[in-house]
């Protein structure tokens, strides 16, 4: 999966320019790859500080925190896995599958009105960017990708159900400080702009989403 726009380099070149490397790190974290694959990031300290600072404002114990962990849970089943590996390479998806599905998820729970406001809220709010599982220091994905992605993968009943199991689990649970939420579940995320039926590539008997 193709991650969000990023300063990268190979282990080999790293091995050659380790020093040039993490002189680079120091201004921007560096995506070391290891056989063309996302293996560890080069960061600063000044870097590192922030991020755990800005983690330690959003506890464990935060609503949204919880239902990460929930849904985790259930897209590390192996039959939903599977399925959407499978999804991404048939829709030749750049973005991490459960990251599509966790973002439709917020966009249904907390009842965000379009695609674009959730790709802003994601930018900007770090309990969402959290959730959807994007790192602070990271730069977001270029918005025409996000929404075409979002719509092509929002017409799977894999995702639906997932849908319809957060807006559930967040209705149960206290509210945050502030915090909105949807009276619906995936029909609200239709009402967002993507949607379901009967026969798309995941072989799952989806449609493809219809969008407005």
């Amino acid at each position: 999966m193709k991650e969000p726009s990023m300063n990268a380099i190979s282990m080999v070149d790293l091995d050659r320019t380790l020093s040039m490397s993490v002189a680079r790190a120091r201004h921007r974290p560096l995506l070391v790859k290891n056989r063309h694959k996302p293996w560890v990031w080069l960061v600063s300290h000044e870097t590192w500080w922030r991020e755990r600072q800005y983690l330690e404002y959003i506890s464990d114990t935060h609503p949204l925190m919880i239902l990460r962990g929930r849904l985790d849970r259930l897209l590390q089943d192996s039959h939903r896995a599977d399925t959407l590996t499978q999804l991404a390479a048939q829709l030749n998806l750049k973005i991490d599958p459960q990251v599509l599905c966790r973002a439709l998820c917020l966009q249904a729970a907390h009842a965000i009105q379009s695609i674009q406001m959730l790709y802003e809220n994601i930018g900007y709010n770090m309990a969402y960017r959290h959730f959807v599982g994007v790192d602070t220091c990271v730069a977001l994905w270029a918005y025409a990708e996000f929404e075409h992605e979002v719509r092509q993968i929002a017409g799977c009943h894999l995702v639906a159900d997932l849908i319809d199991f957060a807006v559930a689990q967040s209705t149960a649970m206290p509210r945050a400080e502030g915090e909105f939420r949807s009276p619906g579940g995936y029909d609200h995320t239709v009402q967002a702009g993507v949607s379901i039926s009967e026969d798309c590539d995941c072989g799952l008997k989806c449609l493809p989403p219809r969008v407005r």
